[in-house]
């Protein structure tokens, strides 16, 4: 699998899902490339400014992403100030 989104409405949702995901790729033996892997919250369509770090139980951490940061997801870029027609 490459290139996953996940969408959750609190941060506990969030944390869930990353948990599933990460199980059952070990189980197939995959795992994440946390180098490419950033959170992002969202409030009214903008982002929080100091969201919080996902700890995973290996202590690695998944970052979350500065209010001034993009990230492409499939080739594209994104952030909540880009507008695409």
């Amino acid at each position: 699998m490459d290139d996953l989104k996940l969408f959750g409405k609190s941060k506990y949702d969030i944390t869930s899902l990353i948990h599933t995901v990460r199980i059952f790729s070990e189980e197939i033996g995959l795992e994440f490339g946390l180098d490419n892997c950033a959170t992002v919250a969202l409030a009214r369509g903008r982002m929080i400014e100091g969201a919080d770090n996902i700890t995973l139980p290996s202590n690695k951490e998944i970052s979350a992403l500065g209010t001034k940061s993009q990230y492409r997801y499939l080739g594209v870029m994104e952030c909540d100030a880009i507008k695409h027609r």
